[in-house]
């Protein structure tokens, strides 16, 4: 989730909740007693990602969001090659093809061309997806730092 700061800049809640999150997990291992506190956290953000069929499950929600948006490049594609240099052609068959988008009957041949080039709706597998990012989706946050606390109660627990 973003919002706007007070000077307009766009700030992420959930690298701010992530950061929380590590921290507050950081605190309640290293007051167990934990060597390596963010060993063991990294070690729990692999514990704690989603599986490959719940994230397979939850991709999948996608894919008729990823074939709606590549129609419509395809047709933003089909109607600047049309107008060519022309602004006012262009705003012209963009209005009219908003009703007739799926015909796009001014595109012909060149948008059936791009449609059928359309790669098929293909995701990363989650290990790949979740390697390229540094922050994770709120519940991941939350899970570690629900383990985390599991882990120190357990610790402190033991040396009683």
């Amino acid at each position: 989730m973003t919002i706007q700061n007070k000077v307009g800049t766009a700030v992420s809640l959930n690298a701010d909740m992530g950061l929380a999150c590590r921290k507050l997990a950081a605190a309640h291992l290293q007051a167990a007693g934990f060597d390596n506190p963010l060993e063991t956290i990294a070690a729990l953000y692999k514990e704690c990602l989603p599986d490959e069929d719940d994230y397979s499950q939850e991709v999948r929600t996608f894919e008729t969001d990823y074939f709606e948006a590549m129609r419509k490049a395809a047709y933003l594609r089909t109607i600047e090659e049309i107008a060519a240099d022309d602004a006012d052609e262009y705003a012209r068959l963009y209005e009219l093809g908003r009703c007739e988008e799926d015909r796009c009957v001014h595109g012909g041949d060149r948008y059936e061309r791009l449609i059928s080039e359309i790669p098929p709706f293909n995701p990363p597998p989650s290990k790949g997806f979740f390697e390229r990012f540094d922050d994770h989706p709120d519940d991941v946050h939350e899970r570690v730092l629900t383990r985390a606390a599991e882990l120190a109660k357990e610790r402190l627990r033991q040396r009683r």
